[in-house]
């Protein structure tokens, strides 16, 4: 029977991972696994240096932070990742070494860190792209200065650099990249969340219920403290589906989101973090009506 090829990598660490062998990964998708060995060869010296000395002139945004170990990375077309050790591209089911360390639009990237490192994100006013797949996995890099939606049953898999590990996704996280999975190839059409919603900062929740239509998404701000977001969010909520909740890159923001699923009125309550300990500070309450 002919193997297929692996269409994800097993994570190692240290330099000898980033330049060496990749362990095989096993994944089950309808009822198929795919298994195959893959050996990557690191980018040479001499190419990161000279792209090091390639200044970029487009805007920048607020920096971003990669932590140590693997990271799926991407970004708006200019990107400069010529921090990472090593950096590799896949396309029809073979990784290679990217020939720049600078990020193309829905290109996405496996790096490699050896310490915690940091990236200019080009500033871009793009809220829409149609990004290409090929048939079986794509890794697709966010073209965005935001996060980028996928559209509504989009099979995807994101990586937690902090776990090193795999996690289902609904959305591509500013700066980074997923596996997306298309049976037949074609291609899938990003937005920005930014774009195609409604933001809100809280605790100053507007008076009036917020307005979204069906496939929309709500963003709700609120201050990031020192153990993390002030306010906890009741995440379920009816006519809503929850996206994520994350620190926003270089604020003090902490970011709540969902996605309008269908028609109606939901409440979201959000409770100060330290209510548990007693303080009086009072909860606040985001009335939403989902329109078609």
């Amino acid at each position: 029977m002919r193997r297929r090829r692996s269409i994800t990598p097993a994570i190692g660490t240290g330099r000898a991972a980033a330049a060496g062998w990749l362990r095989p990964v096993r994944l089950r998708v309808e009822g198929v696994f795919v298994h195959r060995t893959i050996r990557i060869v690191a980018v040479s010296l001499a190419i990161c240096i000279s792209l090091l000395l390639s200044p970029t002139a487009q805007a920048q945004v607020a920096p971003l932070g990669y932590p140590p170990g693997w990271n799926l990375a991407g970004g708006p077309a200019g990107m400069d990742l010529a921090g990472a050790e090593g950096l590799f591209v896949y396309h029809a089911g073979v990784y290679a070494p990217a020939t720049g360390m600078t990020t193309s639009a829905c290109t996405g990237y496996w790096a490699y860190f050896s310490t915690p490192a940091a990236a200019n994100l080009p500033a871009t006013e793009k809220t829409a792209q149609t990004c290409p797949l090929e048939a079986g996995w794509s890794l697709v890099g966010n073209p965005f200065d935001d996060e980028a939606a996928m559209p509504a049953g989009t099979v995807a898999l994101g990586w937690d650099a902090g776990t090193q590990a795999y996690t289902p996704a609904r959305t591509i996280p500013v700066g980074h990249a997923v596996w997306v999975w298309s049976p037949t190839g074609g291609s899938i059409a990003l937005t920005s969340v930014a774009a195609g919603g409604v933001t809100i900062s809280a605790p100053s929740p507007p008076e009036q219920p917020v307005h979204l239509h069906v496939g929309q998404y709500l963003t709700v701000l609120v201050p990031l403290g020192s153990t993390g977001a002030t306010f906890v969010a009741h995440t379920v909520v009816p006519h809503l589906t929850f996206i994520d909740g994350n620190p926003v890159p270089g604020t003090s923001k902490y970011a709540y989101r969902w996605q309008a699923a269908s028609a109606g009125e939901a409440d979201i309550t959000l409770d100060p973090a330290c209510l548990a300990a007693g303080c009086a500070q009072p909860s606040f309450v985001i009335r939403v009506t989902v329109i078609p």
